[in-house]
């Protein structure tokens, strides 16, 4: 996928971080490894059943035309599923020793790394002998040298028995691993590389496609929600704690820029139930000027255009046939479109500092604020809404607020550039910030620029897990079960997919030539199925003989009830009269 990020979330290396930090330290690293065996998977082995039938669902998305149901769904499988395949897993136990050294140690000249590395290694007991170390006197005086550097020392063992350090050999410890083995090491591949015409024989060759860019797109937004770009060489002067991706901006200068906030418009489409209008939560005034325009001394910049959806269903009834209640479901579907602008100084106009807003971070429905670490902002700042969840922290107090403020150097989206960086063309931030992924909405990546090496009392980042849109609300309009794909090939669906009890297999899409085919299969199943109920009770058959039954019944009671009624009140009349 093209960034390993995955090991910066782990317990350990938080904790190798945390002690880089507080003892000014660098790490040295030393695994022994055992490999009892390698079990590995093979090439042509059978997808699983539930696994198959989410991308049979997904595929059914994607022919059905529901962008946002694929996403979703998309997301969902890689929360659920992981993003890779293992292939091979090795199995066995292992040694790690990992030692916090004094940073000092590597200005020493008269050592290197590589009598670093060595020592750090003979160092792990039952490595080398004492009697190796004694022999070459000057291993021995870099080993000591070494361990007088040592801040930190941890050793921990994974599979096999308990480690003793006193009288701990290498050889003895390997003999009594016997069967506590765990996997050392793994192998694999994405997971959208098991998507293939060879695994879905049933689907077209364009549809697969279009099936395994979903699940990688699903992937790749995976990571991007957890890098966060920056400055990793702790010695460097815009260091950031938090970051897992160099980008190159630690010994970039500093430039103050203002910002001005931000504000977003909406127009609403279609009926909701009691008139609701969803324009009332996305359209957002800027908080200086009450209005969707920018302060003085700022000018607009256009961030994203989007839509969302939203459906309803109301059930309703209503007296008809002077006896009975006739009721129905009525559907209401709705949409909303919005741009989204943030406000940055003119070129042309003097801006004094404490002009315009501080930033502090952003989070959505489903992200985290790094500055806070939870779905908040900071003390002394207020949400905006931009696009449909991303909510913006500003704040115009500047004597409180100011201790939670970040450096802040503009947006910029798929559609549009940063102008703080010689114009709106660039799709990047300017020199000494830091990219980080604000949302992607509807396929577009939207990104804020900040500084994030003053934060050395904030917490390292948690991983942002799937799904990252919101559970879509599709057209609720009738679906065709009738398309022609991109290859002019005919496809039919076997089976309507909202039918309760039909699996996505059942329900997949088929050429039209293959469909009497596949069709057979299914009337087998069902045959056998009406045999089984016609065995362990009353048949379908039989049930329906008897509601017809009671029905007619029900109706021939009230039939008599109301002669009678219009018998005795003739007679009334008839006495009457006379």
């Amino acid at each position: 996928m093209g960034v390993k990020i995955a090991a910066s979330f782990s317990s350990e290396h938080e904790h190798i971080r945390k002690h880089q930090l507080e003892d000014k330290s660098f790490t040295t690293k030393v695994q022994v490894k055992f490999v009892s065996y390698t079990a590995k998977v093979l090439p042509d082995i059978q997808l699983d059943q539930s696994f198959r039938n989410r991308l049979l669902k997904i595929a059914g998305h994607i022919h059905q035309n529901r962008k946002f149901s694929t996403k979703y769904e998309s997301e969902l499988l890689v929360r659920d599923f992981g993003t890779h395949v293992l292939t091979s897993v090795d199995a066995g136990a292992s040694i790690v020793k990992v030692d916090q050294v004094d940073s000092s140690f590597l200005k020493d000249t008269t050592t290197n790394r590589e009598n670093i590395g060595f020592s750090a290694s003979i160092s792990l007991p039952g490595i080398v002998s004492e009697s190796i170390k004694n022999k070459f006197s000057n291993t021995k005086l870099e080993l000591e040298k070494y361990m007088k550097n040592v801040k930190n020392s941890d050793i921990r063992t994974y599979g096999g028995p308990p480690m003793n350090p006193e009288n701990f050999t290498l050889s003895e410890w390997t003999t009594t691993i016997g069967n506590d083995l765990v996997a050392v090491d793994r192998n694999g591949f994405p997971l959208d590389y098991v998507i293939s015409t060879t695994t879905f024989p049933e689907l077209s060759e364009s549809l697969v496609e279009e099936l395994v860019q979903s699940v990688r797109k699903a992937i790749l937004s995976y990571f991007k929600h957890n890098t966060y770009p920056g400055c990793t060489n702790p010695n460097a002067p815009n260091f950031s704690k938090i970051s897992n991706l160099d980008d190159g901006s630690c010994h970039e200068p500093f430039t103050n820029l203002s910002f001005g906030g931000v504000y977003q418009e909406c127009n609403f489409h279609g009926t909701l139930i009691d008139n609701e209008n969803m324009c009332d939560s996305l359209a957002t005034n800027n908080p200086q000027t009450q209005a969707f325009a920018c302060p003085e001394g700022f000018e607009k910049v256009p961030l994203h255009e989007g839509i969302t959806h939203k459906s309803q269903h109301q059930h309703q009834c209503r007296r008809c046939w002077a006896f009975f209640h006739c009721c129905h479901d009525q559907s209401y579907y709705a949409s909303a479109t919005y741009k989204s602008f943030w406000c940055r100084a003119k070129p042309d106009s003097l801006v004094r500092e404490d002009i315009g807003f501080l930033f502090g971070g952003l989070y959505s429905d489903r992200t985290t604020n790094f500055v806070t670490q939870t779905k908040s902002c900071p003390q002394y700042f207020n949400p905006v809404m931009i696009t449909s969840n991303v909510r913006v922290c500003i704040s115009d107090d500047y004597e409180h607020g100011k201790t939670f403020a970040v450096p802040f150097g503009g947006f910029y989206s798929c559609r549009n550039g940063n102008p703080f960086v010689d114009g709106t063309v660039n799709k990047t931030c300017p020199k000494g910030f830091s990219n980080h992924l604000a949302t992607i909405d509807v396929d577009c990546e939207i990104q804020y620029c900040v500084r994030t090496d003053q934060f050395s009392e904030s917490k390292f980042p948690t991983v942002q897990i799937p799904p990252f849109s919101v559970v879509p609300a599709e057209s609720i309009k009738e679906a065709a079960h009738f398309t022609i794909s991109h290859n002019s090939e005919n496809w039919v669906q076997l089976v309507d997919s909202k039918i309760e009890g039909k699996s996505p297999e059942e329900s997949t899409w088929t050429t039209l030539n293959s469909a009497p085919t596949e069709m057979k299969n299914l009337l087998k199943k069902f045959t056998s199925n009406v045999k089984l109920n016609d065995q362990s009770g009353m048949s379908k058959i039989t049930i329906a003989g008897l509601t017809v039954g009671v029905t007619t019944a029900v109706c021939g009671i009230v039939g008599i009830a109301i002669a009678v009624w219009c018998n005795r009140k003739h007679k009334r009349e008839y006495k009457n009269f006379e």
